[in-house]
């Protein structure tokens, strides 16, 4: 039976993956240009399962919405979770070209038309929003990167905990991860 495991931290090959994915979308000519943040809890309804509506409302969602116009979906996502209910949400990375920003940030507007539900910005620094993005690491991962991204132990905000997710931190879409494990160099048996 295929059950989805919990989730506390981002890892060393986690961060390592989402650090490559901005220069991988790069060499596809598909830069990212958008951050977009969906807060499950404020979701009217909020979803039961955040990791199951994150697949089948916002990543279905979106393709369907860039495969309509003719527009190469890519992206990439980290969920975030703390302790307190509603507390999950999502960052997504994402290249919409110039000429479909706003009807891009108008249709994540018309789905998720509750206050602070959706968070659209374009993006000026890509490795910047990237280290936010991976903020939630363990501290392996921290140790491996040597303290380069500031790891998040509590809310900014409120002051609460880090707590699991119910599957996979992070994500992308398939063209950006078939590119990535194209160019990864391949081991031999010998070496593994």
């Amino acid at each position: 039976m295929n059950q989805r495991r919990v989730s506390h931290a981002l890892g060393p090959a986690d961060v390592r993956m989402l650090s490559e994915a901005p220069h991988a979308a790069e060499r596809l000519g598909l830069s990212f240009t958008a951050l977009v943040t969906i807060h499950f809890g404020l979701v009217v309804p909020p979803p039961a399962d955040p990791g199951q509506y994150l697949r089948r409302e916002v990543i279905n969602r979106f393709g369907t919405w860039f495969r309509r116009r003719g527009i190469i979906w890519t992206a990439l996502w980290v969920r975030e979770n703390f302790v307190g209910q509603d507390r999950e949400h999502v960052h997504l990375l994402v290249h919409v070209p110039r000429k479909a920003w706003r009807a891009f940030a108008t249709a994540a507007w018309r789905w998720w038309p509750q206050p602070g539900a959706v968070d659209v910005r374009r993006v000026y620094n890509v490795e910047r929003a990237l280290r936010y993005l991976s903020k939630q690491l363990s501290p392996q991962a921290h140790f491996a990167f040597r303290g380069l991204i500031r790891r998040e132990s509590r809310c900014r905000y409120t002051g609460a905990r880090l707590a699991p997710v119910l599957g996979r931190r992070f994500g992308m879409t398939t063209n950006l991860k078939r590119h990535l494990l194209a160019a990864r160099p391949q081991r031999s048996r010998s070496e593994a």
